[in-house]
């Protein structure tokens, strides 16, 4: 076939035919360079997810873990909130012995609700 000569779709249909029983793929780009990479595992192993996400993170480097204390307890409660509402749940945690590691505030701490600015008057 010359360079700009059109494909019937019979020629297209046996092409796919063709390589489906060779077990090939073929990428086409109509504008440019193509860059990907595949990877490959045998399933005879029984760890191929676990190969995979690993040949992933050597190429691409591995995830950071998550900050120490979103490991912990965390208490929310959506109220209007203040200093000395937030010490009652804390000493109730302490009375109990029950580590708290973090404490989630609504946007009810927020004067007018303007996130990042505390409402003075109650904390």
């Amino acid at each position: 076939m010359q360079e700009g000569e059109g494909v019937s779709e019979a020629e297209v249909k046996r092409r796919m035919k063709y390589e489906q029983q060779r077990r090939q793929i073929i990428w086409l780009s109509e504008s440019g360079i193509m860059e990907f990479f595949i990877f490959g595992s045998s399933h005879t192993t029984g760890n191929a997810p676990k190969s995979q996400v690993s040949k992933l993170a050597r190429l691409t480097g591995f995830a950071e873990l998550p900050p120490y204390h979103s490991f912990g307890f965390h208490y929310s409660k959506w109220d209007k909130i203040s200093t000395p509402y937030l010490h009652h749940p804390l000493d109730r945690f302490n009375q109990y012995e029950m580590p708290v590691d973090t404490f989630w505030l609504d946007i009810e701490y927020a004067t007018d609700k303007q996130y990042f600015a505390f409402d003075a008057d109650r904390f």
